[in-house]
């Protein structure tokens, strides 16, 4: 509660380490190379009941950068 808020973003890097102090209610980000070395995948996993509300929402921001991987999953991809 100290470092988390519902106005509050907390990043935590290697997050799966610490995942059972984390928030119920959180997304997920990762991010991990992509199909070259100057492209970035991120990845988006909601968590919660407030992000079940504002999920859709985010899919509709992030449909220009959406395309599916070879396994049918969605991942936004993005060259600096």
């Amino acid at each position: 509660d100290e470092l988390g808020g519902r106005d509050r973003v907390l990043r935590v890097e290697w997050g799966d380490v610490v995942q059972e102090l984390l928030p119920e209610d959180r997304l997920r980000v990762e991010l991990t190379t992509g199909s070259d070395d100057d492209a970035r995948r991120i990845v988006l996993t909601p968590h919660g009941r407030s992000w079940a509300m504002r999920w859709e929402r985010l899919e509709q921001l992030l449909q220009p950068f959406r395309r599916d991987e070879p396994s049918g999953d969605p991942v936004a991809e993005a060259a600096p």
